[in-house]
């Protein structure tokens, strides 16, 4: 058979394994390439498939067996099933590949030859696989096949199209599955003639990623001295392989699906650096639908209608990074500046995980089960109508909801019947002063939508205000404060609470926060204020119950902090549960994350602290130097100091 047409057709259209297997062993440059061939070859619905290979339903037994399955009583059959999942991507992988001979008949000789060497490879695996099946008593067809490679290529528009999705992502995952599995069926099952074609399985990869990554360089600039696209022009090899992979393939889809990450196999196929650290730290969803988280620190500020200062622009853009510490890596983080890669991968070195990064919502063409913002504010509904008919599960409150009620400090102070008064105007505040007597104490003046201590005033008479800015406003007591607290909440659907352990926080004479005190209350005076909140616990409890409470009845969904402190009363020191209700997520929910992180590794004291003392990157960066030498490696980045224009965030923590 010397029409290379005719049997590609049979391969991707004849129904049986004998069909797929045909040409297994011709040369590649014996059949004609270029003679007799239709301009444009429209891809089937599905490749030809018949008998043991038709589509049939799946259940949940049908599922990858466990690794823990592969010791236990039926483990032959198990291992028999694990190389049918990957005999079902050779074949795929032999369709997929026939099919692009057929759908670019104008493409380079050397390419199409180079595409067949490499199907006949994916042939050989696929008989490897059967015949090793049948020895541990598993037929192919057995588990249900399924055609994911196939729907992901059968809308390829170029043959550079086929090498990102096929060689760039499936089969450089495979560098990591077949290795891993390899090692695994070697070391811990003693099974080395699995191992033995699992690891040519890999070694075959590595020159299937190669010729597809020469031809992606070659194509992704110039085609046969024709520029193919200027997109391409500047971009980075990862930044051009990441913006072809259409939806809903991510470029998480080229790494395996656990943490072993073949580092070296990349190598050796021709990967920079760049791309080897990239694709080792690149989330994305491998089938769950994202939630789309986004930093709006300024919800409250929000509801006032007042412009941000570009002091405070800045430091929204020096926290922005902080989601990348809660979102799960199949999640979409919705960031207007691209984080350092030196400060992600320190990051997904403590988390083993990191979400996938989007500068616009232009670039959000994909459904998203949640929008997750820091707050609910306007920023947060404008994008949800931005992504009107994406989000499956939208926002159930109303901006109202969140600004006349939630992010209000009157309403909850009418709600929860704290001391103090809601004020509206300078004449209200006089007449609050005239009632209490001429020896008032101190009390704080708080604008009803201020946030991190911005707008508070610390006054003992209504004379020190002289201009009424800003509408309403609460009154408090100011207290002589001992130290503050943090509870974290979050409030599941259904109703269903999440608690987190109080946690102690320092503010400066602004009262904006300045940091948090991770792990065990070891130290004095710590340890005696967390016996305080131990003795008082019932009366704290019972006041955050009543504002979860009232979030319950709102049908509310989502984190909340409430802060408190303990105070000097008299002779005694009492804790006062509420101070502030933040219906958002706060900073004492960030210092819970890297808690969280640290105790993994087995810290348990630690600081999260704000750093205000530079003004420019250059200076950041000398003074994350400085911190690193004073620290040794006991010091955690938590937001890059590459991007610090004024503020910077990174925990320093003593090791165990």
């Amino acid at each position: 058979m010397d029409s290379a047409r005719q049997l590609l057709n049979q391969i991707l259209m004849g129904g049986t394994l004998a069909d797929k297997l045909t040409g297994l062993n011709l040369a590649p440059a014996s059949l004609d390439w270029e003679s007799g061939w239709e301009s444009r070859f429209e891809a089937p619905d599905q490749p030809g498939r018949v008998g043991v290979l038709a589509p049939r339903e799946t259940s949940d037994a049908d599922r990858f067996p466990k690794k823990s399955d592969l010791m236990g009583a039926d483990s032959l059959r198990h291992r028999g099933r694990i190389l049918h999942f990957f005999a079902n991507h050779e074949l795929l992988a032999i369709e997929t590949m026939a099919f692009t001979l057929l759908r670019f008949p104008n493409a380079p000789v050397e390419f199409k030859q180079g595409v067949f060497r490499i199907l006949q490879e994916e042939q050989a695996h696929l008989s490897g696989y059967i015949e090793r099946m049948k020895e541990y008593g598993v037929e192919m067809g057995e588990v249900p096949l399924n055609f994911y490679f196939w729907n992901s290529l059968k809308t390829l528009q170029s043959p550079i199209d086929f090498v990102t999705r096929m060689s760039l992502t499936f089969e450089q995952a495979n560098l990591d599955f077949a290795l891993e599995y390899a090692r695994y069926f070697e070391r811990e099952l003693d099974d080395e003639k699995t191992a033995s074609l699992l690891q040519k399985v890999h070694d075959d990869e590595i020159t299937h990623v190669a010729h597809g990554l020469y031809w992606f360089n070659r194509w992704r600039k110039h085609e046969q001295g024709v520029r193919v696209d200027a997109r391409a022009q500047g971009m980075s090899e990862w930044d051009d392989y990441r913006s072809r992979l259409p939806f809903p393939m991510s470029a998480r889809r080229a790494r395996g699906g656990s943490a072993f990450f073949a580092e070296e196999s990349r190598r050796k196929a021709g990967f920079s650096e760049d791309f080897i650290a990239s694709v080792r730290i690149t989330g994305g969803s491998r089938g769950r639908v994202p939630d789309l988280y986004l930093f709006n620190p300024q919800c409250e500020i929000e509801a006032t209608g007042v412009k941000f200062s570009k002091a405070f622009r800045d430091k929204m853009l020096d926290f922005e990074p902080v989601l990348f510490w809660f979102a799960q890596e199949s999640d979409l983080i919705l960031q207007e500046r691209e984080p350092p890669k030196k400060w992600l991968r320190e990051v997904f070195e403590w988390r083993g995980e990191l979400p996938e990064w989007v500068k616009s919502v232009g670039e959000i063409q994909r459904p998203v089960a949640t929008i997750q913002p820091w707050g609910w504010g306007r920023s947060a509904f404008d994008l949800q109508t931005a992504l009107l008919g994406q989000v499956k599960k939208p926002q159930a409150l109303t901006l109202a909801d969140f600004e006349q009620k939630l992010l209000s400090k009157a309403w909850w102070k009418r709600e929860l019947s704290t001391a103090g008064a809601i004020i509206s105007n300078l004449e209200e505040l006089r007449a609050f002063f005239a009632s209490r007597g001429s020896e008032s104490p101190s009390w704080i003046l708080k604008a009803e939508h201020s946030t991190s201590g911005r707008g508070h005033r610390v006054i003992k008479s209504a004379d020190e205000i002289k201009e009424w800015k800003n509408g309403v406003h609460v009154i408090e007591p100011f207290y002589e404060k001992q130290i503050d607290f943090s509870v974290q909440y979050e409030m599941l659907p259904g109703g269903k609470l999440k608690s987190y352990e109080p946690r102690f926080f320092e503010t400066d004479g602004r009262q904006q926060y300045v940091s948090s005190w991770l792990g065990a209350a070891a130290t004095e005076p710590r340890r005696s204020f967390q016996r305080i909140l131990e003795a008082q616990e019932k009366s704290w409890i019972e006041a955050h119950q009543r504002v979860a409470l009232i979030l319950r009845e709102m049908n509310y969904v989502g984190p909340f902090g409430i802060d408190g402190l303990i105070a000097k009363v008299g002779e005694d020191l009492q804790v006062v549960p509420v101070i502030e209700v933040n219906v958002r997520l706060t900073m004492g929910r960030l210092a819970h994350e890297i808690e969280a992180l640290l105790r993994s590794r087995g810290i348990f004291q630690a600081q999260m602290r704000l750093y205000t003392q530079c003004s420019s990157p250059a200076e950041w960066g000398k003074f994350a130097a400085e911190l690193k030498r004073e620290h040794g490696d006991r010091v955690l980045f938590v937001t890059p100091p590459e991007l610090a224009q004024s503020s910077w965030i990174a925990v320093t923590y003593a090791q165990s």
